[in-house]
């Protein structure tokens, strides 16, 4: 995909932008023709860069819902995972810190 990566840039960009304002993946990206009659659905077989497509896409909308969520101030301070700079260090003291303060 790198070395082709070029060639295939404004196409997937397309189909990336249409999946994320649909919200459909593409059946066309799910599966290959192998041979034979084309209408019949055992001539396809599962495409083994459905991951690598479906990674690109997983990461675009982490970024831009993170984006989304960091700009309006949505997430709470206590909302710990999959965020930067946020490790399960730092929750575990929020924690400790909250259990102390109210013991005292």
């Amino acid at each position: 995909m790198k070395a082709s990566a070029p060639f295939i840039l404004s196409p997937l960009t397309y189909i990336f932008n249409k999946v994320l304002a649909t919200g459909i993946f593409p059946d066309q990206l799910k599966y290959l023709f192998k041979k034979g009659n084309k209408t019949e659905i055992s001539n396809y077989r599962p495409t083994s860069l459905l991951p690598s497509f479906s990674k690109i896409i997983e990461k675009i909308i982490y970024k831009r819902l993170n984006c989304f969520l960091s700009e309006n101030d949505i997430l709470t301070s206590e909302q710990f995972g999959f965020r930067e700079k946020s490790t399960t260090d730092i929750a575990t003291y929020a924690l400790l810190n909250n259990i102390l303060l109210s013991l005292d």
